[in-house]
């Protein structure tokens, strides 16, 4: 009996130290956070990834992207991006025959109903978080000004309370700036990640067999 005792131990011990973990990160949610504020200052705009502790950006703010990455609130990883386009004198070479480009269509089509399957279970594992905010806003013209209003308010009601954005038309100057805050949220983005790769694997190993 104590055999038996210290087997069954070990063993629910082991299945909690294995199964904790896998069962711990396959339920965190990845959340997609969007953050807009503009007034007198300029613009500042925010798209954040968080899965748990990790996180990854892209900010505007003072006229420049800058790429983020943080654990919490310690930010490992600060660049910015950079927009130059000057030309640099080098000659760019002929664009390719038009016969690369419908190959590498028929290199995309196999993937078709992965990538059918992956929207569908994405949309099924979609979780709007509550979006606040406050915009003031002028077309310059009053009557655009008062439909965009009307709309407005005509369609929100079919989404409150998951969407709660204040409007604010301004009838006599053109004008945006106020704030918006609120995500989305990918209920279980491993179970996603899991389920697409079984049903893109097959599709995989048959292209790399007729290339071999």
């Amino acid at each position: 009996m104590g055999d038996l005792t210290s087997f069954l131990f070990i063993f629910f011990f082991c299945l909690t130290i294995f199964c904790g973990p896998v069962w711990f990160f396959f339920r965190i949610p990845l959340d997609l956070q969007i953050h807009f504020l503009s007034g007198g200052n300029g613009a500042e705009m925010r798209f954040d990834i968080v899965w748990g502790l990790l996180s990854a950006g892209i900010v505007y703010v003072d006229k420049e992207w800058v790429i983020t990455g943080k654990i919490r609130e310690v930010t490992l990883i600060s660049h910015p991006l950079s927009m130059d386009t000057q030309d640099d004198g080098i000659k760019t070479p002929d664009a390719p025959e038009a016969t690369a480009a419908d190959s590498d269509m028929r290199d995309i089509i196999p993937f078709i109903p992965v990538i059918r399957h992956f929207l569908s279970d994405l949309i099924h594992q979609i979780r709007i978080e509550n979006i606040t905010g406050e915009i003031t806003y002028g077309t310059g013209d009053a009557a655009l000004t008062g439909q965009i209003y009307g709309y407005y308010h005509a369609i929100h009601p079919l989404v409150t309370p998951t969407i709660s954005v204040t409007l604010i038309p301004d009838f006599f100057n053109v004008l945006f700036r106020g704030w918006i805050h609120g995500g989305i949220s990918i209920v279980y983005p491993c179970k996603l990640v899991i389920r697409t790769g079984r049903n893109a694997l097959p599709v995989i190993v048959q292209m790399w067999r007729s290339d071999v």
